[in-house]
């Protein structure tokens, strides 16, 4: 019987530890983070008292979207290092387009330049690709009730 040797620059490693970030993003709106779908009935926006908002609109969300990146960027002779391009998206969302707004703004300050820790690599700095521009926040009308989101695109490269 034959095994899958996993690469040293785990994928899934990467996704654990930006998400593991994300949920320690500070601030004084909490945010629920959540990997790769969001549930029917994310949390509802409070009030200034803490009640729910009667509107019912949501509470600000991000998800995360881990990356699959592209391997061997720059090949050595004798094909004993590697490394990813790896590219994550981070989708933020909440119930009023000023609310997403500022959690994109408190999103990619937590999250720019980030590096994340694998024993045996090196890594560069979490950022957008160059020129990227994710555009304004849009209504989400496929959902009740309505939610505005921005999607962000990230990436980072690690070598052996």
């Amino acid at each position: 019987m034959s095994q899958v040797l996993l690469p040293p620059i785990r994928r899934k490693v990467l996704g654990d530890q930006l998400e593991a970030r994300l949920k320690a993003l500070p601030g004084p709106t909490p945010v629920t983070v959540y990997r790769g779908e969001v549930p029917d009935h994310p949390p509802v926006a409070l009030d200034a008292a803490g009640a729910e908002d009667p509107s019912g609109r949501v509470a600000p969300y991000v998800v995360l979207f881990d990356g699959t990146g592209v391997p061997n960027l720059e090949p050595d002779l004798a094909y004993r290092n590697e490394d990813l391009r790896w590219s994550p998206q981070i989708t933020v969302a909440a119930g009023w387009s000023t609310d997403c707004t500022q959690l994109v703004d408190r999103v990619c300050a937590w999250v720019y330049r980030w590096q994340p820790v694998i024993t045996g690599t090196s890594a560069g700095f979490l950022e957008p690709p160059p020129g990227f521009d994710p555009g304004s926040p849009r209504p989400d009308r496929t959902v009740t009730p309505v939610r505005f989101f921005v999607s962000t695109q990230w990436r980072i490269d690690i070598t052996t």
